[in-house]
């Protein structure tokens, strides 16, 4: 019970940290000239890629080793994670001020290399706080974290907010910026040191077994990141910086969306786990993913039809008519959202075959190149997210043949394809029927997405019902539980 409460405590936290990013980026769009904007979207891509890389494999230990040890033990390795990260910090900061005309260079926007100081730190400070969160998770304090991320999204959203609507100056969006990330990080370090958690001297040995932990998932996360962000970075390398502010407003992750799959999904894991590896129900893991995979469609794909019926209105409600030049980037971004009813590495994990994912995500990188290299010339940016979406599309048919053949189960039976599609259709119908309506009776491009968005949710639900896809029962039921929650009873 404890453990859904504190998931269902983090990812309110969650959802509030992302609505609160949104609200500045469609603030910064709305205010900000297009070059001075997209120097300010490079600048997050690069403290993005590169957290994403040097940092998360010190907070997977953190993870991995703090319940598994003794009290004393775990107040020391707090204080080796402190320094590791101080030294990761000051090593990355470094690299980022000593490259910056060629980071600048590389990224075809000499501007940059002004404000590489200003970055840095912001860098340095998201950097050496990074695992805290770990730390109170582990600790079982995920309620107090929750509280603490409220309160700094709430002063993110007003401090940075302000620096926005200002003045419009990418010196003052970093460093306040920096400054909320600063006060949020040194409360979780105080808290630490209050409750006794940090030790006074570090143990080199264990130390030396963390790095070398760390080392393997820093190497993951960077090909993991390359996919990722590969799309993003040859934008930026063949554009200039306003052209990259389109192209970065039509690929941004839709909020929220991404969030629920992997809550959902992660959530089941264990469950999975064990019934494949103790149990040895190879059959009952599939039908349970299926049936995971099918209630995660139910809602996600009416959501799909609703941002592509409506995607005009959806570009103009964020970022304003200067960007309805991403709508069409954005529609092809969107093609990726039916694959994200679940997560399809999570079943190598469960079948002891991690080492895939590593070989994946190299392919993937090899593919997502190539494509790039071909389409970008005489397709500009439609040719970057396209191959973004074709490298996608092949991994999960990837996946799914190396599934079939670590199981033996059919590659037929792996999941309900025949019901997916049919929840595809009747949801597409629906939002068919909104979208037709709004025709008729059009009451602005972006009050369209706010009536008939909500009508196509109604009206595919209905058409559920109808069909015989789902009840009014079931879907009560997971409402009332929290789809995470229902996850783990199915």
């Amino acid at each position: 019970m404890s453990i859904m409460r504190d998931s269902y405590a983090l990812t309110i936290s969650k959802g509030m940290r992302s609505m609160v990013g949104m609200i500045v980026t469609m603030l910064a769009a709305r205010l900000m000239e297009k070059n001075s904007f997209g120097t300010y979207k490079q600048m997050l891509l690069i403290t993005g890629f590169l957290s994403s890389i040097i940092s998360a494999g010190l907070s997977t230990s953190v993870s991995y080793y703090y319940k598994n040890m003794s009290r004393d033990k775990q107040k020391v390795l707090i204080t080796n994670s402190l320094i590791i990260s101080l030294l990761i910090s000051l090593i990355s900061t470094m690299c980022i001020v000593i490259l910056k005309d060629d980071i600048a260079q590389q990224f075809n926007n000499q501007n940059l290399s002004l404000y590489m100081f200003a970055l840095a730190v912001y860098f340095f400070i998201i950097t050496f706080f990074v695992f805290f969160d770990n730390v109170f998770i582990s600790q079982g304090k995920a309620q107090m974290l929750s509280i603490i991320n409220i309160a700094y999204t709430l002063t993110f959203c007003m401090v940075v907010g302000g620096a926005i609507y200002l003045k419009q100056d990418i010196f003052r969006i970093l460093f306040s910026m920096a400054a909320v990330e600063f006060l949020r990080g040194f409360v979780l370090l105080a808290l630490c040191i209050a409750s006794g958690d940090v030790s006074a001297r570090a143990d080199w040995y264990s130390l030396k077994k963390q790095v070398i932990y760390c080392i393997p998932l820093g190497l993951t996360y960077l090909l993991q990141s390359i996919n990722v962000y590969l799309d993003k970075f040859m934008v930026s390398s063949y554009f200039t910086p306003d052209i990259y502010a389109v192209y970065a407003n039509g690929t941004a992750d839709i909020p929220f969306v991404g969030m629920f799959t992997i809550s959902v999904v992660t959530t089941a894991l264990p469950t999975f786990s064990y019934m494949y590896n103790t149990e040895n129900n190879k059959e009952g893991v599939f039908k349970l993913w299926g049936e995971l995979t099918k209630n995660t469609a139910v809602f996600l794909y009416p959501i799909f039809w609703v941002l592509l019926f409506f995607s005009q209105s959806y570009i103009l409600f964020l970022y304003s008519d200067k960007y309805i030049a991403s709508i069409p980037i954005f529609i092809v971004f969107l093609m990726k959202l039916p694959l994200a009813c679940t997560v399809f590495g999570n079943m190598l994990i469960v079948m002891n075959k991690k080492i895939y994912i590593v070989y994946n995500m190299a392919i993937g990188i090899i593919i997502n190149i190539m494509l790039n290299l071909l389409l970008i010339k005489p397709f500009a940016m439609l040719g970057a997210v396209s191959a973004a979406l074709i490298t996608q599309i092949l991994l999960v048919i990837l996946q799914l043949f190396q599934i079939h053949r670590f199981s033996g189960i059919k590659f037929s039976q792996i999941l309900p394809y025949g019901e997916l599609g049919k929840i595809l259709l009747i949801s597409g119908i629906a939002g068919a029927c909104a979208y037709m309506l709004s025709r008729v009776i059009n009451i602005g491009v972006v009050w369209n997405l706010f009536v008939y968005g909500p009508l196509t949710i109604i009206l595919a639900f209905a058409f559920y019902f109808l069909s015989g896809i789902t009840t009014i029962n079931e879907v009560l039921g997971r409402v009332k539980d929290h789809p995470m929650k229902n996850a783990s009873k199915l």
